[in-house]
C-alpha cells in the first residue's frame, strides 16, 4: 500500500502550523562543519547526527528523534537481526545533503517530531533502518526526504521528493516504497533499488498528470508511473492509484540502496 502522506498534504494543509522558513530560526552554514570530515560518514555518526539535527532547526522546532536503538521502529545504523529494512543513503548529488524521515504521526514535521535527521556529506553515505511490523497494529508507515541547503518547508512539509514507506506483512497488507514527486514536481533525482524492485523517476513513481504542476495531491490530479509487474503492487482505490515496489522480505533484512543523483 502506499503510505498516503503526500496525497493528503494538501487535505491536511489548513490544519498545519503556517509555513516555517529560514527567516523564522537562526541561521548558520550548519554544513561547514562537516569540513574536514575523516574516514565514512557512519565512522562520525555522532557528528553527522548533530549537523543533520543543526540544519532541520533551522527550518523547524521540532527535534528528530534521531534513535540509536536496534529496538526501535526507525533508527540510525544498520540492523543485523530481525525484520527490518536497510536503506543506505548515497550522496552523488554533489552538495551535503540531509536526509530526514517522519512516521505516522504525520509529515507536517513543523507540528510533528520527525524520527531521523541525519547529514549526507557529498560523497558519502549513511543508513538508516525500519521495522517490518509483523501485522496491521504494528505495520511501519512513513516517509522520509533529502533537504539541501535553501530547501524549505511548504505547509510544514519538506518540499522536496519523498521516499514514501508502509512496511507491514500480514494477511491484509504487504510491504511497499515509492517515490513521490507530489509535494514537489521539481525535486530532487533519486532512486530507490532493492534486489527485486527499483522506484526511480520513470519507474514505481507518483507523479503529477499535468507536466506543468508544481505540486499535485487531490484525487485525479497524480499518477503511479510503471508499477505493474512482478514485485511490484498497483491497484486503485475510488479510482485514486495505490501501490509501489514490493520485494520486501517477510522475515530478515532486506536492503535498499538510495542514490541522490546530480540535477
Amino acid at each position: 500500500m502506499k503510505a498516503t502522506f503526500a496525497t493528503l498534504a494538501f487535505a491536511g494543509a489548513a490544519a498545519a502550523a503556517p509555513h516555517v522558513g529560514h527567516a523564522q530560526f537562526h541561521k548558520k552554514d550548519v554544513f561547514a562543519d562537516l569540513n574536514g570530515l575523516v574516514g565514512n560518514a557512519m565512522q562520525n555518526v555522532d557528528k553527522v547526527m548533530d549537523v543533520g539535527s543543526a540544519f532541520l532547526k533551522t527550518l523547524t522546532p521540532m527535534v528528530a528523534t534521531n534513535s540509536k536503538d536496534t529496538k526501535a521502529a526507525n533508527f540510525i545504523g544498520a540492523a543485523t537481526s530481525g525484520n527490518y529494512v536497510v536503506n543506505t543513503i548515497v550522496n552523488e548529488a554533489g552538495k551535503d545533503a540531509t536526509w530526514t524521515c517522519w512516521g505516522a504521526e504525520g509529515s507536517w514535521i513543523n507540528t510533528h517530531t520527525p524520527t531521523i535527521a541525519i547529514a549526507v556529506p557529498s560523497g558519502h553515505n549513511v543508513t538508516v533502518s525500519h521495522a517490518v511490523g509483523a501485522n496491521e497494529a504494528s505495520k511501519n508507515t512513513g516517509g522520509c526526504s533529502v533537504l539541501f541547503d535553501g530547501d524549505k518547508l511548504v505547509n510544514g512539509q519538506a518540499y522536496q521528493s519523498w521516499m514514501e514507506f508502509t512496511f507491514v506483512v500480514d494477511q491484509w497488507a504487504s510491504s511497499t516504497f515509492d517515490i513521490s514527486m507530489e509535494v514537489n514536481a521539481s525535486g530532487q533525482n533519486m532512486t530507490i533499488e532493492g534486489d527485486k524492485c527499483k522506484s526511480s523517476h520513470d519507474t514505481c513513481i507518483f507523479k503529477c498528470k499535468d507536466p506543468n504542476a508544481k505540486q499535485c495531491g487531490k484525487a485525479g490530479e497524480y499518477e503511479l508511473v510503471n508499477c505493474k509487474g512482478p514485485d511490484t503492487k498497483y491497484y486503485e482505490f475510488a479510482g485514486v492509484p495505490e501501490g509501489g515496489c514490493g520485494g520486501i522480505s517477510n522475515t530478515g533484512i532486506t536492503k535498499l540502496t538510495t542514490t541522490l543523483h546530480k540535477q
